[in-house]
């Protein structure tokens, strides 16, 4: 941890990441923004558009951290699979709004937390259906296997 100055008030603070906004001035953005919500969505709407990449990257970090997995704990696990689903051992083919083609989903177990592994789209999508009930897995399994 080194100190820093707060990028507001320019208090002296110790931080982690540079450049630090302080609890105070965090408190106080926090409030203005409550008190107008118009003003502070189109702000943030603009600020997305002028920095997509930014934006993009700061979304995938609060997402990642949601799940306990930092950005460098994502690419290891995305190597580590060779970059595709660790089910069906395919790349993600699922598209987002923007066209571009998503990144392989982070799966978790929803009662523990603890991630599983990386999979595409249709792989996770499966295995929410069946609300990751392996009886069920294995039925459909044998349903398939004597209905060749």
């Amino acid at each position: 941890m080194s100190a820093s100055n707060c990028k507001h008030c320019k208090a002296r603070k110790e931080a982690k990441v540079v450049p630090v906004t302080c609890d105070a001035c965090r408190a106080s953005k926090k409030n203005w923004n409550k008190n107008n919500p118009k003003y502070a969505a189109s702000y943030s709407k603009k600020w997305k558009q002028d920095h997509p990449e930014q934006s993009k990257e700061r979304w995938r970090k609060r997402r990642l951290s949601a799940l306990g997995l930092t950005l460098e704990e994502f690419d290891s696990l995305l190597e580590s699979q060779c970059g595709v689903c660790a089910i069906c051992h395919e790349p993600e083919t699922d598209k987002g709004n923007n066209g571009e083609t998503k990144r392989l989903a982070v799966d978790h177990c929803h009662r523990t937390g603890i991630v599983r592994g990386l999979l595409c789209g249709s792989c996770n999508r499966m295995l929410g259906q069946v609300d990751d009930r392996v009886e069920v897995l294995r039925t459909a399994i044998e349903y398939l296997s004597k209905r060749r």
